[in-house]
């Protein structure tokens, strides 16, 4: 696992990365019994599309984010539950986006070494900053990804938990306001818990401090350990340890093109090519070779999950170089010195 420095917020103490599977154990699978029961008779699960929507996985997730308490889970996956027969996310699209497709950058863009989806966002080129227009096009993207409308809606053995790359390139101060912040971790914490595997914050400036102490309180402590702050000199190094070569090589391209006031003027991202593009044309047995792909849908009742992806570690330690620009880590350093940060884990 890796260790990072709330000092340098940095990935100059990471020795290795892993992204790894959290396994249930058959206390969790007896308590995910135990909370269909209860939705099942208080009649929560008589919607057809909730029904498919609440999975034993999606059960075990609500569990985790409420430390298996499981009157807690019930009263979150309750709240869940109404917010998802008012809001229909399943159906949503951006419609901010269809008028104007500069409206945002969240997109998804391939998968890790391991088959999680990643998503990408960047500040340059973003024209709307409407906090419900930006929950729509996240929890569209979020579905799409790894949601009721993703290739693989929950089933065992295939990913559950995505990456998400945020780059900060063209962050200003008008950016500073935390409404559309608040919103978008109310909307993961509360209807998306445990989907987030990792996020790289990206080459974040020294005016991003003010917002960030603005927006952590609303930041669960499991959520944080999954928040990685990054140079934009040790991307590249980070990238290599969970990426194909193919996304590695977008990326770079991508954070290169965005930083070219010229080229990013003319971008249009929502036409460019990315490696998502031929993973949506590829078979299951090829993301994924060596896994058998289960015949059944998803997973309802008592049903076991017997299959996993092994998450491998990259062994190799990661040589970095100290970045001399002042910047938000620099900033982070003479605030809080050295002390430790987080331990990196999935799930």
């Amino acid at each position: 696992m890796a260790h990072v420095s709330e000092g340098s917020f940095d990935a100059d103490q990471i020795n290795q990365i892993r992204l790894s599977v959290s396994r249930p154990t058959s206390s969790e699978w007896s308590q995910v019994h135990l909370l269909r029961e209860r939705l099942e008779r208080a009649s929560l699960l008589v919607d057809p599309v909730i029904r498919r929507w609440a999975t034993d996985r999606c059960l075990r997730r609500y569990l985790r984010a409420r430390s298996h308490n499981l009157d807690r889970a019930l009263d979150m996956i309750r709240r869940s539950i109404q917010w998802r027969l008012e809001y229909h996310p399943e159906q949503r699209f951006c419609r901010a986006c269809k008028a104007n497709p500069r409206s945002h950058t969240y997109r998804r863009v391939g998968r890790t070494l391991t088959g999680q989806p990643v998503m990408f966002s960047t500040f340059v080129g973003v024209e709307n900053y409407d906090p419900a227009d930006n929950i729509e096009h996240l929890s569209s993207g979020i579905e799409h990804a790894v949601g009721v409308n993703a290739r693989w809606p929950d089933l065992d053995p295939f990913p559950e938990t995505y990456v998400w790359v945020l780059d900060f390139a063209g962050f200003h101060a008008r950016h500073l306001s935390p409404g559309v912040g608040r919103a978008s971790l109310a909307l993961f914490s509360d209807h998306y818990p445990e989907r987030l595997q990792l996020a790289i914050i990206h080459d974040a400036p020294a005016i991003f401090r003010g917002l960030w102490f603005a927006l952590k309180p609303f930041i669960d402590r499991q959520t944080c350990k999954k928040i990685l702050f990054i140079r934009r000199a040790h991307a590249a190094k980070l990238f290599e340890r969970i990426f194909p070569p193919e996304l590695c090589e977008w990326l770079e391209k991508e954070l290169r093109e965005v930083r070219d006031k010229r080229v990013a003027r003319e971008k249009q991202w929502w036409r460019e090519w990315c490696p998502a593009w031929d993973d949506d044309k590829k078979p299951l047995s090829e993301l994924f070779p060596g896994v058998v792909i289960p015949e059944k849908g998803p997973l309802e009742g008592n049903s076991r999950c017997t299959q996993w992806i092994r998450m491998g570690a990259v062994d190799d330690a990661m040589e970095v170089s100290k970045n001399s620009d002042e910047t938000f880590y620099d900033a982070m350093e003479n605030d809080f010195g050295s002390s430790t940060f987080a331990r990196h884990h999935a799930a």
